[in-house]
């Protein structure tokens, strides 16, 4: 071959080297973008679940607090009833054990509460204590505000 021919061959494969190079480059950089993509998919696919986990684990800690309440207010509407009731009586009997029944229901379900938290009364009325209703409410509170901050946080993040 003349030299002439081997250095217009060079010249000319020079562009096409280029050429190819550049789409050798642009493949590359097309797979990295893909996969940040399929990698920042995958993260923001996590993130919605993990919010929604924090989210429905809030709403359950809200839940248990409205039903501990509603739970330290039926006592107490139980109680009251006695008051209107004739001491003695059938009637008043079976309320004071059913109310009885309910405070110790409540004490054994209930984190936070215990036998020691357990007040009777002159009547035989029981009930629980001021104190451990409102620390364990407190502590439902807090709970509830924990959970509902990190699905907050959790629910900023995943934007």
């Amino acid at each position: 071959m003349n030299p002439g021919t081997l250095s217009t061959l060079a010249s000319a494969a020079a562009p096409v080297a280029a050429v190819l190079a550049a789409v050798a480059v642009a493949a590359v950089a097309l797979a990295i973008g893909f996969e940040k993509m399929n990698t920042a998919e995958e993260a923001l696919k996590k993130a919605s679940a993990t919010a929604a986990d924090l989210s429905k684990s809030a709403d359950e800690a809200r839940a248990s607090l409205e039903g501990l309440k509603n739970s330290f207010d039926g006592l107490e509407t139980k109680r009251k009833a006695l008051d209107d009731l004739t001491e003695g009586t059938l009637e008043y009997k079976m309320a004071l054990q059913e109310s009885n029944a309910a405070v110790l229901d409540l004490i054994n379900s209930t984190d936070g509460l215990t036998m020691a938290d357990l007040e009777v009364d002159d009547k035989g009325v029981y009930s629980i204590n001021k104190e451990a209703q409102d620390k364990v409410m407190q502590e439902k509170l807090d709970d509830a505000s924990i959970k509902q901050s990190a699905a907050l946080k959790a629910e900023a993040n995943k934007q």
